[in-house]
């Protein structure tokens, strides 16, 4: 028999490395050679164990099944094992012995400790229901990061069956190119916790975000036994969060990208333009009295055509092209590498030509026209915000030309341009100052040559004799939203006015005062003519309303609203410049009126043009038995009066007679003579 010894230096160093304690078994089932595991120590010291039966370390009922083990073992080869507690140690440790064939007729038993390792499945065992109830994933893994077990939450996230992922590395379920497995190792080790967001595979391969929390099982002395990790299911939060961040940066009716991300891109387009020495193009254009398509179809049918002229755009650039939805009817292009202005014009003209072409709407399609202002870097602009506001530029002078052409920025639309913001700073400040004023312009009657009524014609003093004429700072008061307090300013004026007149020798005058689209859009007329009536004491009777066609057409419904609400109060409703819009028939039957303005363009002609007297003959015929009063207006010349005689007017208005005039002027050339 060998004589019994501890292992050689070697077999010691290395069985150190090993968890389990290891023993060495002669032919009599004698303890040869012992050594305790890094983490289970021998059943009884090294001098009590050597040279003894390796029953006598093992409680005596194991002793007949160990000596059966070792018999299998030396002559069948085969590995056998139990588990059986240890009676000396206080409390009982659970321990598991395997036996194995060693060297010729030494047999090799490993002894491991299970008392941690029983803890922890018992702690398992406890929170199985726990685990089973969660709506977040959870998964347990032992103190080698093996799956022990897991939930019905889990197993639904992933696609894998429970039998899959038992014994399975736990850290394998994370992609390591969200998060490295080490990175996480080393937190628990370090902090016994880790968090973070990681991408979960699934078992086809994909992978979704998760959020997961990992906490070490630890023992009594904070030793790790296993862990436990929660994870929740990210999917849903990060659609919506990548929903939200698409619609911050596009049009959510064409998919296009919005203002912010056309900036983002023409700022990029422009660093790359620099850096290759090339040019670049932005082309803004705009739909053509888009705001009456509306107005006609209704909004929703207005969508439907955006997205029709979107494709339509589409068609004409390239994939490195940026096409983008800057507002309601605006849209904008960056060209990238447009080398010359002829290159950027030519695909404008290209574009132009198409919507020459019905869009496929309806049965028989629809042609919407459309107006274009370009601008080119760096020739134009170099910073992404100048170049659009130099297309910008463009565009409205494309629009002011009479719109369906492209505009080139050039040097004088940046003057003109400027030469506009002064004038819209000058008219905030006349307002301020209360320096604009009312001139008023005689309505004649012709059969007793006296003047019937006035109309109130705004006037801005320049306060050197003259005036700024009223088409340059009435469109910027449109614009600007400044003919909203200025139209309140200019009823609360001509009503006071035509009170004072009514009060004193000129008499009861009825006094005109136009209504802007703008006002009838954006503001509140009803209330402000109420208001105005009411401060000044004129009787209704005595004010005019006139609305221009035009606006009719943009705001109908609010229209038909005003004017019955006007009327009911003895305000009489006038439209003006009729005979300009599409549908002046339809407004004098269904609108509620008390007369109409014959457009001046119809006089400006005559007596040349026969035709023009027809349709001002045709007007006045059609409004007489229906009824209306009747202004022909623009009459400059005693032909053009010649020439309208005796097609049954109710007034004439026009320079012929007096050109609009201050109130004292006015009095003064009452007084003086009528007409």
């Amino acid at each position: 028999m060998t004589s019994p010894s501890a292992l050689d230096p070697r077999m010691h160093r290395l069985v150190q490395l090993l968890s389990d304690a290891l023993y060495v078994l002669d032919e009599e089932g004698c303890v040869l050679q012992c050594e305790s595991g890094r983490e289970t120590p021998l059943l009884a010291p090294p001098e009590r164990s050597l040279g003894r039966p390796m029953r006598d370390l093992l409680p005596p009922e194991l002793g007949p099944a160990l000596e059966g083990m070792v018999q299998s073992c030396r002559l069948e080869g085969k590995v056998h094992s139990l588990e059986f507690p240890c009676p000396e140690e206080k409390p009982p440790r659970l321990c598991r012995l395997l036996v194995a064939p060693f060297e010729g007729s030494l047999v090799l038993v490993k002894v491991r400790d299970l008392t941690e390792e029983s803890r922890t499945r018992e702690r398992l065992a406890a929170t199985e229901t726990l685990l089973e109830e969660m709506d977040e994933c959870a998964l347990v893994m032992d103190r080698e990061g093996k799956v022990l077990s897991m939930n019905p939450a889990l197993l639904r996230c992933t696609g894998f069956a429970r039998d899959e992922l038992l014994d399975r590395a736990g850290f394998d379920l994370i992609d390591p190119k969200s998060v490295p497995a080490e990175t996480i190792r080393c937190s628990l080790r370090e902090n016994a916790f880790w968090e973070g967001e990681v991408r979960t595979r699934r078992k086809d391969g994909s992978t979704f975000p998760q959020r997961i929390r990992i906490r070490a099982l630890q023992d009594e002395e904070g030793t790790p036994q296993g862990y436990l990790g929660v994870g929740v299911d990210l999917s849903t939060q990060k659609e919506q969060e990548a929903r939200l961040a698409w619609q911050v940066y596009h049009d959510g009716l064409t998919g296009l990208p919005n203002r912010h991300l056309f900036l983002d891109r023409l700022n990029l387009e422009l660093q790359r333009a620099r850096r290759n020495d090339r040019s670049l193009g932005v082309l803004l254009l705009d739909l053509n009295r888009f705001r009456d398509i509306n107005a006609l179809l209704g909004h929703r049918e207005g969508d439907r055509i955006l997205t029709l002229v979107t494709r339509r755009i589409q068609e004409h650039v390239r994939s490195a092209d940026t096409v983008a939805r800057l507002d309601g009817n605006t849209f904008a292009l960056v060209v990238a590498d447009a080398t010359t202005p002829a290159s950027l014009a030519t695909l404008a003209d290209r574009i132009l030509a198409s919507f020459r072409e019905p869009l496929e709407y309806g049965t028989q399609g629809l042609v919407v026209g459309v107006s274009l202002g370009l601008a080119l870097a760096p020739g134009d602009a170099d910073g992404a915000e100048e170049l659009l506001d130099k297309a910008s530029q463009a565009l409205r002078k494309a629009k002011a030309d009479g719109g369906s052409r492209c505009v080139f920025y050039n040097k004088e639309l940046h003057n003109r341009f400027a030469r506009r913001i002064l004038l819209e700073n000058g008219l905030r400040r006349a307002i301020q100052e209360r320096r604009m004023t009312l001139h008023y312009q005689p309505l004649v009657n012709p059969e007793t040559n006296r003047v019937q009524a006035v109309e109130a014609l705004l006037r801005w003093p320049t306060g050197k004799g003259t005036f700024v004429p009223p088409a340059d700072f009435l469109p910027v008061a449109e614009e600007t939203g400044l003919m909203i307090p200025l139209g309140e300013w200019v009823f609360q004026e001509a009503c006071a006015q035509a009170a004072r007149w009514a009060s004193g020798p000129v008499g009861p005058l009825p006094v005109s005062v136009n209504l802007s689209g703008t006002e009838l859009r954006h503001g509140q007329p009803l209330r402000t003519i109420r208001e105005a009536l009411a401060s000044s004491g004129l009787s209704p009777e005595l004010l005019v309303v006139e609305i221009c066609e035009n606006a009719l057409l943009e705001e109908r419904e609010a229209a038909e609203s005003l004017f019955r609400e006007l009327r009911a109060l003895g305000v009489k409703v006038f439209i003006d410049d009729f005979g300009t819009g599409y549908s002046s028939l339809a407004y004098l039957r269904d609108f509620s009126l008390d007369g109409l303005k014959v457009d001046k363009s119809f006089v400006t002609r005559l007596p040349q043009d026969s035709r023009d007297l027809a349709l001002v003959s045709a007007i006045l015929e059609m409004a007489r038995a229906l009824g209306l009063e009747t202004v022909v207006e623009g009459i400059e010349t005693p032909e053009q009066r010649q020439a309208v005689q005796g097609v049954g007017y109710t007034c004439i208005q026009g320079f012929l007679y007096s050109r609009p005039q201050a109130p004292l002027q006015l009095e003064a050339l009452l007084k003086a003579k009528n007409f």
